[in-house]
């Protein structure tokens, strides 16, 4: 079984940081091979970076994996360090060699951006709890208990909207409001709970 990763930061940060679930992190990263590069790395706050559990789940990769995709760049080129594209041109890598299982990425322009240009991708493109999601149900690496409690905490963390950035503004894992979990999150826990034994 094909198990390679390529992801965005979004994923990381909103797993180990925003509901502060570093170790459920490292665990559903054992089960698959994730692959990085220094653009998402810079991404990455110390915090993780510096755990060993996260070190040894990870396979990071030298070189410059935006080169990749950079023929269909048309955005600023400040852009070009965005961690997206590198997992874009990561998962094309990835692709090629016929390792990828899925690329998670959660934001917009982004997807977008491989549904435009990287068909062979986008049949694999998923976001952050499409991810989770089909790790427990139809992978079954990741147990269910797990995958429930870490969308009941996002679901916290929107209602308390407690998890501040560094400029005192609120902080959403993975984008999530108080308008858009309920459509989002609750009918993917109504799913997993339905098929639990």
């Amino acid at each position: 079984m094909t198990t390679g990763i390529s992801s965005d930061s979004t994923f990381y940060i909103c797993v180990s940081e925003d509901i502060q679930k570093p170790k459920n992190l490292c665990e559903i990263l054992e089960c698959y091979s994730f692959f990085l590069g220094k653009n998402i790395l810079e991404e990455l706050p110390p915090s993780l970076i510096e755990r060993e559990d996260f070190k040894k789940s990870i396979n990071f990769l030298e070189g410059n994996y935006f080169e990749l995709v950079k023929p269909y760049f048309g955005r600023e080129k400040k852009h070009e360090k965005d961690g997206e594209y590198e997992a874009i041109g990561i998962a094309y890598h990835l692709e090629r060699m016929e390792l990828l299982k899925c690329l998670i990425i959660d934001e917009k322009r982004a997807q977008n951006f491989v549904k435009a240009h990287f068909p062979t991708l986008a049949i694999k493109l998923v976001r952050s709890f499409g991810f989770l999601k089909n790790a427990c149900c139809n992978d079954n690496k990741i147990q269910r208990s797990v995958v429930i409690e870490i969308f009941e905490t996002i679901i916290q963390r929107v209602k308390d909207n407690s998890i501040s950035n560094k400029n005192g503004k609120q902080r959403r894992p993975c984008g999530m409001t108080l308008e858009n979990y309920v459509d989002i999150i609750i009918p993917i826990v109504k799913q997993i709970q339905s098929l639990e034994d």
